[in-house]
């Protein structure tokens, strides 16, 4: 059997989602309460920031104080990246093996989606992992969120170290030489995440399949937990649509059978009327014969 694989990227974060903070998953139908999940890791944002980028920003406002630019000192680098349009603060991959009908058993899928997460920071060093969730409380595959910070070194413009997707992919050698603008850095680093996860999946013994899809917009967190919400309605509606047809079908049945019944039951007082007048005629000739002796 072959399954398919994905590896979506986005910037929408839901990390009480991903952590099932009761609050949050008790509205959630899709998620099951009482289903598996586990915590591979959760750093909070906040003290990620902290980690990763505390001394370049110690440094860059001192090269500003000593240049008499105090005013463009940087107090909180994590709420400055909050605030920028053009960045985000944390980026989302989410990854699984199979589709919502057709997926490996859960044991395969998390021993897959477990290599796949402890190699992360091998492949990524410029992606620092904040936060890795596995999911086997929602139907369909089991799945993993894992949330990571983009880091660049050695920048010439402001802090020599910051939060830039472009400039840390390039410092993983994607996108250096490309000029398609089907082709950019992002487009062939997620490329080599699904080589990747294909390649634990055909370790494991697993066929990996291709399906041609049109092209489509790239869609955020948001709008593929939409998608997928859509395609469980859709599955559901299907299934509701098949009990309808069997349904009727049983219920047609019936109704053939009932009237079956009655032809029959008809059938049996026309033979017993019938049978009765011949009892009745049988026993006048004996009465008249009795008496005509």
């Amino acid at each position: 059997m072959k399954y398919t694989i994905s590896t979506h990227n986005g910037t929408n974060i839901a990390r009480q989602h991903n952590l099932r903070n009761s609050k949050v998953v008790s509205k959630e139908k899709h998620v099951d309460l009482n289903g598996r999940h586990e915590t591979w890791l959760d750093i909070k944002p906040e003290e990620a920031y902290k980690t990763i980028f505390n001394e370049a920003v110690k440094e860059y406002n001192e090269n500003q104080k000593q240049k008499g630019h105090s005013e463009r000192q940087i107090k909180n680098y994590y709420k400055k990246i909050q605030e920028d349009k053009k960045k985000h603060s944390v980026y989302e991959m989410i990854i699984a093996v199979g589709s919502y009908e057709n997926h490996p058993d859960s044991t395969t899928s998390e021993q897959i989606l477990k290599e796949f997460c402890a190699s992360w920071s091998e492949r990524n060093p410029n992606l620092v992992m904040i936060g890795c969730y596995y999911h086997a409380d929602e139907a369909g595959a089991n799945h993993v969120h894992i949330d990571y910070i983009p880091v660049a070194d050695n920048l010439s413009r402001g802090m020599k170290r910051q939060n830039a997707l472009v400039k840390s992919l390039n410092q993983m050698g994607y996108g250096l030489d490309s000029k398609n603008i089907h082709d950019t850095a992002q487009i062939q680093w997620e490329k080599a995440q699904n080589q990747e996860l294909e390649r634990i999946c055909n370790l494991h013994g697993l066929e990996i399949d291709h399906p041609k899809r049109e092209k489509q917009a790239h869609m955020n967190i948001n709008e593929y937990r939409q998608q997928k919400m859509i395609e469980e309605l859709e599955r559901k509606n299907k299934q509701l649509e098949e009990q309808k047809s069997l349904l009727i079908n049983r219920i047609n049945g019936l109704i053939d059978y009932h009237n079956d019944l009655n032809k029959t039951i008809n059938s049996l007082e026309h033979g017993a009327t019938k049978l009765a007048h011949q009892i009745v005629s049988k026993e006048h000739i004996v009465n008249r014969d009795c008496l005509t002796r």
